[in-house]
């Protein structure tokens, strides 16, 4: 039996769904621990990933880890482990932006900032701006 490309794709896509679900627990597991148990769960996890892709040894290879003289394919092998564990376990969310609050400056800050830049030449604000940041940048 042949698969086309996009019937194997839609298989993968339904698995990584189905264990994307089965792995809520985990997650949750993972949210509400302390930093050393989310550690345990982490190097659970290597261990047992790194035995799924068929690592001889995975307790070695995890701790010999990424470092100088790691070989290629056991970089690749803890790269799979520690990404799937991000997807599958952490998923980190990124935190948007607040933007910054407007905030009105004291006349009492507006009046030191005109008495500062008074002492520099120019025929506008603006020239007097540049250079007062000619010397402050100087600094």
């Amino acid at each position: 039996m042949s698969l086309s490309i996009k019937q194997f794709a839609t298989n993968v896509g339904n698995h990584t769904t189905a264990i994307r679900e089965a792995a809520d627990a985990f997650h949750k597991a993972y949210t509400s621990a302390t930093p050393t148990q989310q550690g345990a769960l982490r190097k659970e996890w290597m261990l047992g990933h790194l035995e799924g892709q068929g690592v001889s040894n995975p307790e070695r290879m995890f701790s010999l880890g990424k470092g100088a003289g790691a070989k290629p394919e056991a970089v690749k092998a803890i790269d799979r482990a520690s990404s799937d564990f991000r997807y599958y376990v952490v998923r980190p969310v990124k935190a948007k932006a607040k933007p910054a609050a407007q905030q009105r400056i004291s006349k009492v800050h507006t009046a030191a900032a005109m008495d500062f830049l008074a002492n520099f030449e120019g025929d506008s604000l603006e020239a007097q701006l540049k250079q007062a940041l000619i010397v402050l940048r100087s600094l």
